[in-house]
């Protein structure tokens, strides 16, 4: 019983400790996602990969060119990265950004949609998995 509860306790910190501490940061981002209401058609110029949490991989955040509303040509960094190059140099992509604050601006949310979708997967495997042991070791 004392290990049901262990186990219990283990993996609401695993998975609960990280939605916790990353709800003010989730919280900023879909303020800002909110403004970004206006769009354009964006071009990947190309990528900087940056270390990862692990030394051996690398995720490639895509640097894209846009033009605004005002005739005014912009460049940013996307947020969003992949351990591939998910758009190739050259590829078209649509870009959503705040017409008041253009430098607050990413990929069009159906850009990433495939990336978002893994990642739940993704979650949800692991949280499967982690509910699987638990009851294996609650037996």
């Amino acid at each position: 019983m004392v290990t049901a509860n262990l186990s219990t306790w283990f993996l609401a910190l695993i998975y609960g400790g990280p939605l916790v501490l990353g709800l003010p940061y989730a919280v900023r981002g879909i303020i800002r996602l909110r403004k970004r209401t206006a769009r354009a058609a964006g071009v990947v110029r190309g990528y900087d990969t940056q270390l990862a949490w692990k030394p051996a991989a690398q995720v490639a955040y895509p640097y894209t060119e846009f033009v605004d509303q005002h005739d005014v040509r912009r460049e940013f960094q996307s947020k969003w990265g992949a351990s591939w190059k998910h758009w190739p140099g050259g590829s078209q992509v649509k870009v959503s950004y705040d017409p008041n604050d253009p430098a607050n601006a990413d990929l069009a949310l159906s850009e990433i949609g495939a990336l978002l979708i893994l990642m739940v997967v993704i979650v949800i495997f692991l949280a499967v998995i982690g509910a699987l042991l638990v009851k294996q070791h609650a037996s």
